[in-house]
């Protein structure tokens, strides 16, 4: 018997997926993406995992000399993929991801059904902005602990999974990467202020307080294109300040080295009075922070 992993003897595929990271802007397209692009016989440009400020369906078409179709969710996700699928069984389609197409999961299930019926598939990898944010906080890579991201409140639902991780990070002296919810089909893209006074809402709603308002913050607009932002401020200050450029995201520090304040000082202007308060309040409130985490005392990181 023909295990499941096995192709059909009588399925013959001629087709092709290419899922192909263009990088963060424009000018990240590599020449191999730019090449798999015009060759193929039709276009995808996902418009739901990801947004950039130039990276458009007409911009791209303009750039690869051939039409390109913008797909959401719909399309992406199953049962609707199946039908893009059915498509690259007989055709060369490619899948234009903003960034690197392997970051999110959704990318890595179309793969998944793409093998399951059995259409060969080619990944070629772009500038990632996870990574990008994580380089330009100037904070020591292998410091930073479990990525979280934060969705919009649904119906006096709250993320509250988001908090428990920047606390779980913080506990286990690691820095947090906030993704912020993009629902392009919805024309919402969160921005850091929303994301901030989401944030402090929910410790309000827990503990009736904010411990992380009066930490250090970095605020990553549009990570690595020309348009870049990177600030540096509290929690509390990011509230009430307006951060236009997009893609956003945060970064919640744990304890910080000496050679990451330097950093922050002198590269991303960081006042030093903000780090040092950022600091005491870690070492008086980090059993407070391990315990909202369900973690033991974190007395040791000092």
């Amino acid at each position: 018997m023909r295990s499941p992993a096995e192709p059909d003897p009588s399925f013959r595929c001629i087709g092709m997926l290419n899922l192909v990271g263009l990088g963060l802007w424009l000018g990240h397209i590599t020449r191999e993406a730019r090449e798999a692009l015009s060759s193929s016989d039709k276009v995808y440009l996902d418009y739901y995992t990801n947004i950039s400020k130039d990276i458009t369906p007409a911009n791209l078409a303009k750039a690869i000399g051939k039409p390109v179709e913008p797909v959401g969710r719909d399309k992406l996700e199953f049962p609707g993929v199946r039908r893009l699928l059915r498509e690259a069984s007989t055709k060369n389609i490619s899948i234009a991801v903003i960034g690197d197409p392997l970051v999110a999961t959704t990318h890595i299930i179309v793969l998944e059904e793409a093998k399951s019926l059995h259409i060969p598939f080619k990944v070629i990898h772009g500038i990632s902005g996870v990574y990008m944010s994580i380089l330009e906080s100037l904070l020591q890579i292998y410091k930073f602990g479990r990525i979280t991201t934060l969705v919009y409140p649904y119906e006096n639902t709250f993320p509250y999974s988001a908090l428990k991780q920047v606390y779980t990070n913080m506990c286990t002296s690691s820095h947090s990467l906030v993704l912020l919810d993009l629902k392009l089909d919805e024309g919402k893209i969160m921005h850091a202020n929303e994301a901030a006074n989401i944030i402090i809402e929910m410790e309000h709603n827990m503990w009736g307080e904010s411990i992380l308002e009066d930490l250090t913050v970095i605020i990553a607009e549009a990570s690595g294109t020309p348009w870049q932002r990177i600030t540096v401020r509290s929690l509390g200050e990011t509230r009430a300040e307006k951060f236009d450029t997009i893609p956003q995201s945060i970064i919640i520090p744990g304890p910080l080295h000496f050679e990451e304040e330097e950093s922050l000082v002198k590269i991303l202007g960081s006042p030093e009075e903000l780090l040092e308060r950022h600091k005491e309040t870690l070492k008086s409130r980090l059993t407070d922070i391990c315990k909202r985490a369900g973690l033991h005392s974190g007395d040791d990181v000092f």
